[in-house]
């Protein structure tokens, strides 16, 4: 069954007019509001030494057809659009560099809340009343501030979530050829930036077998061949093969372990390792533990005898937005088997979708910012849950007011860790400055040669920049109430 115009699952009645019109014009206002809040944020956070100054370093003297094919001969990782883009970081390094490198980052911000808005399609008021939750979802999900946290000249995983959101924003147009073509562009570029950019195909696939029908099914049969081509590429021409133990540290249990213990504990069972960190990776957008595959709750009490407070209230708030996603989950799989899904039904089921690819293809290592697309899927899922509990009519009073305080806990805990993001990204641009202080102490412990006079010129021209930028300080002392902002 397809999607309809009309088939939004708000109130009849209220789709015309001014009125409608207004609570549009307010749901976006806030999303853009919010992105550019948190964009100020991040331009006062110099450029990130580590994962950032070395790539840029070894990019610099390569020519851009050299850097992309290179890649392709790269153990573990097919990254050839990202090193691309971080070579053009690199000629970018100029005055305006800092300028241009914030504006991207800006412009990435607006662009993500305004597809998640438009995803949301609100026509009602009490569509856009669930607008600033499903917006503090976005923002106030640890995996999304560790996206914006990270200060890479090129922020890879922000490049992603917006193409997923792209992608499912096209599967809601109406089906023309330029749509399909469009969403196979995006999809090789997606791909060959970061592996996650997979989870494009996951959303063109998922969008259409849940009736959203702007990508046709030449579309998706395109994009499930350009897959297969990928796939071939990466094990058949190019051996680049998958990430193993050995490339890099991971958090199991409540512990980091590096890849020799990796080896020495999973080396004969690789699958069991893989497994946890499935399964860590989706409990980190639903449950909000583990971090980074650290189980913090056990940590924390084991370590001290007792949970800080900002880690129960993002369990407990997480533990609760999870139930009632299960419960519309419940709803919608009956509507499905109905025929009645709505327009929201079928882009949360989308964001589901995206959410356990997302976990699987974190198989290899657990990391937060990987979950990014997911956790803004988690969003849309939110969204969809709370506006068919909120649906009038039927329900006796009771259950409209039990409703109405579920959904006024879940935004006031939701609010709460949006709230952080700015004091998080205040604290990450002070630690970011102060590590250009010591910049060429940690150029000699990573053994990475700035001898060459352009490389050290440009190492020279960022530390200037970073030490000379207004960088607000922290608040010192601390407020109490900080204790309830995820601060980590």
């Amino acid at each position: 069954m397809t999607v309809s115009a009309s088939d939004s699952g708000a109130a009849p009645g209220v789709h015309d007019g001014r009125a409608a019109r207004l609570w549009v014009i307010v749901s976006y206002a806030l999303g853009a509001g919010m992105a550019l809040v948190v964009a100020w944020y991040v331009a006062h956070i110099p450029v990130q030494v580590s994962d950032s100054l070395g790539n840029m370093l070894e990019a610099r003297s390569v020519p851009y057809r050299r850097v992309f094919i290179d890649q392709f001969s790269a153990k573990g990782f097919l990254r050839p659009l990202l090193w691309v883009q971080i070579k053009l970081a690199y000629d970018l390094a100029s005055p305006g560099f800092l300028l241009v490198l914030k504006t991207i980052h800006a412009v990435q911000l607006l662009v993500m809340t305004v597809l998640t808005v438009r995803l949301l399609r609100v026509r009602s008021w009490l569509d856009a009343a669930f607008v600033p939750l499903a917006l503090a979802v976005v923002f106030g999900l640890h995996t999304f501030s560790g996206t914006v946290r990270e200060a890479h000249p090129v922020n890879a995983f922000l490049t992603i979530v917006v193409c997923v959101l792209l992608a499912i924003n096209l599967s809601t147009l109406r089906p023309r050829p330029v749509v399909d073509v469009a969403a196979a562009a995006l999809l090789v570029f997606a791909a060959l930036t970061v592996e996650s950019g997979l989870l494009v195909a996951v959303a063109i696939l998922a969008g259409r077998l849940v009736g959203l029908t702007g990508i046709s099914r030449a579309g998706v049969a395109l994009s499930i061949a350009l897959v297969a081509g990928y796939l071939g590429l990466r094990f058949g021409v190019s051996g680049n093969g998958l990430p193993g133990l050995v490339e890099r540290s991971s958090g199991f249990g409540i512990s980091v372990l590096d890849p020799p213990e990796l080896i020495r504990r999973f080396g004969g069972h690789p699958m069991v390792f893989y497994a946890y960190n499935v399964a860590a990776s989706l409990m980190t957008v639903l449950v909000s533990d583990p971090r980074a595959g650290i189980f913090l709750s056990a940590k924390r009490w084991l370590e001290n005898g007792e949970m800080p407070p900002w880690l129960a209230l993002d369990i407990g708030v997480s533990v609760l937005t999870t139930l009632v996603c299960v419960v519309w989950a419940i709803g919608a799989t009956r509507r499905w088997q109905d025929c009645r899904m709505t327009y929201a039904d079928r882009v949360a089921a989308v964001g589901c979708a995206v959410l356990g690819a997302n976990a699987c293809l974190g198989y290899a290592y657990t990391k937060d910012v990987i979950m990014s697309p997911g956790g803004v899927c988690l969003a849309l899922i939110v969204y969809a849950a709370v506006r068919s509990l909120a649906e009038p009519a039927r329900a006796p009073l009771s259950g409209r007011v039990a409703v109405a305080a579920v959904v006024a806990v879940m935004a006031t805990g939701w609010a709460v860790r949006a709230a952080a993001l700015p004091v998080l990204l205040t604290a990450e641009a002070f630690k970011t400055r102060n590590d250009w202080a010591t910049v060429y102490p940690w150029l000699e412990g990573q053994h990475i040669s700035v001898d060459a006079p352009a490389d050290r010129a440009l190492v020279e021209t960022l530390r200037r920049r970073a030490l000379d930028m207004p960088v607000p300080l922290p608040s010192r002392p601390v407020p109490g109430y900080f204790t309830y902002f995820d601060l980590q």
